[in-house]
């Protein structure tokens, strides 16, 4: 017996899912994400405000974020960073 046929959709480009994700939490529309916006919607932005903000305006934009992510790039890859993340939660549960 062959396996049945899988189709996976084609991953989004990191920067197409970074915007998607930042159009979602900016509740108002207006381009620049509160800390409170942060807080709900992209919490490693949270994590991280203040060193994204850099010139302290009180919010960041979709570029603050991208020139913070292009300075500190991640020190592992995300699939593993969810493993580990799952991993975690179930030796709690």
């Amino acid at each position: 017996m062959t396996p049945p046929e899988t189709v996976t959709a084609p991953a989004r480009p990191p920067a197409e899912a970074l915007k998607e994700r930042f159009a979602k939490a900016n509740a108002t529309g207006d381009g620049r994400l509160t800390p409170e916006q942060a807080k709900s919607g992209m919490p490693m932005v949270a994590r991280n405000f203040a060193a994204i903000d850099a010139s302290k305006k009180g919010y960041v934009t979709l570029e603050d974020i991208q020139a913070y992510r292009h300075e500190h790039p991640r020190k592992r890859p995300v699939g593993a960073a969810r493993k580990a993340r799952r991993r975690a939660a179930a030796a709690k549960a």
